[in-house]
């Protein structure tokens, strides 16, 4: 986010008298290429940036209804498989931001599992990493209406009467009679996370470097076997903002992101 500083103009013009005109668009270019840390390009190309996101059961694709596990063991199917990644920057060696592509959100569904949109442009040179929220960050939690085909549009994902999006939404259920179907013995579970203060930071590394004249895709994974990582979906059915599972779902969550070698 950016903030606007108020100057006193009578000062600045007082302060300016005695600096040329060529001295003085310097350096209002210079400070206008400097924001929030990001640091200017020099000379360097733009290359269009495009982000992937598939959803992975280990090594194999994954499908609504596959057979995973919780963390007791159990064997559960999803029925919904729904959340959100935010806040993207991409870092170099030294930490600078190379280009930041916070208005973007990206949306899993299990019923789409493979996802891809494009970012913007980056400069061709070497980016190190990929800062990340898993769920959605403060910029994009509000209730704000959008348009057929954003990912901010899928009202499966309101929560709190309308008052704020989800982060995650898993729902399905513990196959307990091993018939691969919800039967009157398995055991349902529902959880979502909505509260802002579960949101999760983190970094992955890329080690990619853009080419002038060519696209970079950045293939990024999400493997939902880590999703239910010490949760027991007998002993915890339901699980909202309020559960102690909720930091861990969220933790597991960031943790599933991965890149795709």
């Amino acid at each position: 986010m950016y903030f606007d500083r108020n100057t006193n103009a009578p000062p600045f013009r007082t302060w300016s008298k005695g600096i040329g005109p060529v001295a003085l668009l310097t350096m209002v270019l210079l400070s206008a290429c400097v924001k929030d840390g990001v640091q200017a390009p020099k000379d360097a190309p733009l290359v269009p940036v495009r982000l992937s996101l598939e959803l992975m059961a280990g090594a194999a694709p994954y499908g609504l209804m596959r057979p995973m596990f919780d963390g007791a063991g159990h064997v559960v199917r999803f029925t919904t498989v729904k959340g959100y990644i935010s806040g993207i920057h991409l870092h170099d060696d030294d930490n600078a931001i190379v280009a930041d592509f916070s208005e973007h959100v990206v949306m899993f569904d299990g019923a789409s599992p493979y996802v891809e949109m494009p970012l913007g442009n980056v400069p061709a040179q070497h980016i190190h990493d990929l800062h990340f929220v898993a769920g959605l960050d403060r910029e994009h939690g509000p209730s704000t209406a959008y348009p057929q085909g954003h990912p901010l549009h899928d009202v499966s994902m309101l929560a709190n009467g309308g008052f704020g999006r989800s982060h995650l939404l898993l729902e399905g259920f513990a196959d307990l009679d091993g018939d691969g179907g919800l039967s009157a013995g398995d055991a349902h579970f529902q959880y979502r996370i909505s509260a802002s203060e579960l949101i999760t930071e983190r970094h992955v590394h890329l080690h990619a470097d853009p080419v002038a004249g060519g696209e970079l895709l950045l293939p990024l994974y999400l493997d939902l076997h880590m999703l239910l990582f010490g949760v027991d979906v007998l002993d915890s059915p339901q699980i909202d903002d309020a559960h102690p599972h909720a930091r861990i779902l969220m933790n597991n969550l960031a943790t599933a992101v991965q890149v795709r070698p």
